[in-house]
């Protein structure tokens, strides 16, 4: 489909839902990840707040109870993780200095940095680890991270800087599990308690918390002893703006310094040459995608999961809305991922007439002749959640309702304020049929959290036998061809199974003021040294 009849399609869908239209005009070439333009070398400064633009408010901030992306980037200024990705997605010493792991793969020793403070002064040890991560593996804490840590047997304490991890089978994505899970204070969180944690949280990092207005900001000040060095910034605001395009004007306006969340794509091309900006590209882990609830007895014929497959364009998604950011997805890995990446993977092309085939060989079919398609007396209607506020996915959720009317399906659009509509995806689970969202993968293959039926987040509601078997031996095989066999196979499964319908991967932009320094063009982003950020404009010592 060409790009005017999509835009055109688009426009006169969304106009009434009083809905701009957001796709971009432009026939440029799209972006790669260039290095910033040359600035003079210029001495960093201290003082200044460097405020934040976020895509919507935080829900927690304990750092193994939070959900979203919004809470998780709030919280790794303020706890610090025992490694972390940093650079090329590589896994470097955050509060351990070190660490070895036994012979058999099954004992991993962590030697811990000394002198390293916690916001209220006093030292970081190993039992403040251990107790982090046995709240993680207790039933009752109800962490969705809980699935990371199922194959650890037990955490020791051998002294206050040595933790050793014993773990029931070789556990090769460790590691990474580890460097997800920042690290509370627990003397702190005995005192507060979980239940207040969220307005008391005290961590090790760069910044502490000051205070969370809801619906509005998030003030952090900077944490003068932080053991990586004082950070340049005073403070650190987190403003909610959800709008994108509202986002880009508080830049524009100098109301915010930096976009975490994504830049209206047609203003990309103007941003680049726009001095005032620097751009940071990073093609990400993560994947964009149509979810189908799996619970929902519409859905479990995978027949009709394929059906939705061939009747969304996902080419004509990218090409119109993100055209400079996305990559169609066709499967969970992106080729961020290296040499886990499988190109090889089952392919859903649109193709509507495909898609009506398969919902007959279904069993559904349009009795009335209302234009519906029914099965046992029930015409297929659906119901897509998307988030509030969003105009993005509002847009392409209006394209997708007219595609799936075309295959005979009726879909109506609802809005979902986020911290209810991330309860409905990871809590009750039952409470919605299809929906639009995004899920930032960490660099490691293990997706045992996603897509195991046991995982955490378990997306939709999926569960395939096979797929859990596949997941648990690439976890616990510690040969990287070996891992790679069964991860091959797991990406076709989930692909050819419709475990969800991938749309794209990101090749993220973050759009930043050029009066702030310090940051790096790297897969693992910026806000991983915010800490050496600085202001060119600051005055203070």
């Amino acid at each position: 489909m060409k790009r005017a009849t999509i835009m055109l399609l688009v426009v006169t869908l969304v106009a009434a839902l009083m809905v701009a239209g957001c796709a971009p005009q432009q026939e440029e070439a799209k972006p790669g990840a260039e290095e910033p333009k040359e600035q003079p070398k210029e001495e960093p400064k201290y003082g200044g707040t460097f405020i934040i633009a976020q895509y919507a408010d935080i829900t927690h901030l304990c750092p193994f109870l939070s959900t979203d992306g919004a809470s998780n980037t709030v919280n790794r200024m303020i706890h610090m993780p025992l490694v972390m990705y940093r650079g090329n997605n590589e896994l470097v010493p955050i509060l351990a200095e070190r660490w070895e792991y036994s012979d058999d793969g099954l004992e991993w020793t962590f030697y811990l940095r000394k002198g390293v403070k916690w916001h209220d002064g006093t030292e970081v040890t190993a039992h403040d680890v251990k107790y982090t991560y046995d709240l993680i593996m207790d039933p009752a804490t109800k962490s969705i991270r809980r699935g990371n840590f199922d194959l650890v047997d037990k955490v020791e304490v051998i002294d206050d800087y040595t933790l050793r991890i014993v773990t029931k089978e070789p556990f090769a994505a460790l590691l990474d599990k580890i460097a997800t899970q920042p690290i509370v204070c627990k003397h702190h969180v005995e005192k507060v308690g979980l239940e207040n944690y969220n307005h008391h949280p005290l961590g090790c990092g760069p910044f502490k918390f000051k205070e969370w207005v809801p619906e509005e900001k998030v003030v952090l000040e900077r944490f003068d002893e932080y053991f990586e060095g004082r950070p340049y910034l005073d403070q650190v605001v987190f403003v909610n703006i959800p709008e994108p395009s509202v986002r880009l004007m508080a830049l524009e306006t100098g109301e915010a310094h930096y976009n975490w969340w994504q830049t209206p794509e047609e203003e990309i091309p103007r941003l680049q040459e726009d001095p005032r900006f620097t751009l940071y590209w990073a093609l990400r882990t993560d994947f964009h995608f149509f979810g189908l609830n799996h619970w929902h007895p519409f859905f479990k014929d995978v027949r009709v999961r394929q059906a939705f497959a061939y009747a969304i364009d996902k080419e004509a998604i990218v090409e119109n809305f993100v055209p400079y950011t996305g990559v169609v997805a066709h499967g969970p890995y992106s080729e961020a991922y290296g040499f886990y990446y499988n190109p090889d993977v089952p392919k859903f092309t649109y193709d509507p007439d495909k898609a009506k085939e398969l919902l007959a060989a279904a069993g559904w079919a349009d009795t009335d002749k209302d234009g519906i398609l029914d099965k046992d007396g029930q015409p297929f209607k659906i119901e897509m959640m998307i988030k509030q506020g969003d105009e993005l996915r509002r847009n392409i959720a209006v394209l997708i309702q007219k595609w799936l009317k075309d295959v005979g399906v009726e879909m109506t659009i609802r809005e979902w304020e986020w911290s209810l509509m991330l309860d409905a995806l990871t809590k009750t689970r039952d409470n919605w049929d299809v929906t639009l969202v995004q899920f930032g993968a960490s660099p490691e293959p293990d997706h045992h959290l996603i897509f195991h039926s046991t995982g955490g987040f378990a997306l939709g509601n999926y569960s395939n036998p096979r797929v859990d078997e596949l997941l648990e031996k690439g976890r616990t095989t510690l040969d990287p061809q070996q891992r790679k066999v069964y991860y091959d196979e797991y990406q076709k499964i989930v692909a050819e199974d419709v475990a969800v319908i991938f749309l794209w991967h990101s090749n993220h932009v973050n759009v930043c003021s050029s009066r702030f320094k310090g940051m790096k063009q790297e897969p693992a982003g910026q806000l991983q040294y915010i800490h050496q950020v600085w202001d060119t404009e600051a005055t203070g010592k």
